[in-house]
């Protein structure tokens, strides 16, 4: 897994079924991975339909807030 670098902060939004579940265990792999690498992770979880595999539009109205407090808060910095 190629290392991404301190410079390069991640924000990881995990789309799940019901809040409150457990990370999958791939995904915290990678994130424990790209932190031992240096990079400043933080991973948080929302609700929402698999919009990826729908044969429609769907939208994720938890991601989309949740996406767009996280710019809102970088750019209070």
């Amino acid at each position: 897994m190629r290392a991404l670098g301190p410079r390069c902060p991640i924000q990881w939004f995990e789309v799940v079924a019901s809040e409150g579940r457990a990370l999958p265990p791939a995904v915290q792999r990678v994130a424990d991975t790209w932190r031992l690498q240096g990079s400043r992770v933080e991973v948080g979880q929302v609700a929402g339909p698999q919009f990826w595999a729908a044969p429609e539009t769907v939208d994720c109205p938890a991601l989309l807030a949740a996406t767009s407090l996280c710019f809102e808060s970088r750019a209070d910095a």
